[in-house]
């Protein structure tokens, strides 16, 4: 499953699906892969019995992302990480 994660700036690397694949092996998704980038967005693959927990980790860690059913459409214009306290 294709996860959307929303970069901070506008470069258009894949670093942060570097990142968040940390994140996600930190939070023990061992299915985590970078997924390159995909409308401007970077993209992480994990397994689709993973998903729900992926988000779940991402969220926690205050890592914007969406799941592929929602695409990269669904992040507000211009990209923007989500920041939690």
């Amino acid at each position: 499953m294709r996860i959307f994660i929303q970069s901070p700036n506008t470069d258009r690397s894949d670093q942060p699906a570097v990142h968040a694949c940390l994140v996600l092996r930190d939070s023990n998704v061992v299915s985590a892969r970078p997924g390159g980038i995909i409308d401007g967005c970077a993209v992480v693959l994990v397994s689709s019995i993973e998903t729900t927990e992926a988000l779940e980790a991402l969220e926690k860690a205050g890592i914007h992302a969406l799941a592929d059913s929602q695409g990269a459409r669904g992040f507000e214009d211009p990209p923007r990480l989500s920041m939690r306290p």
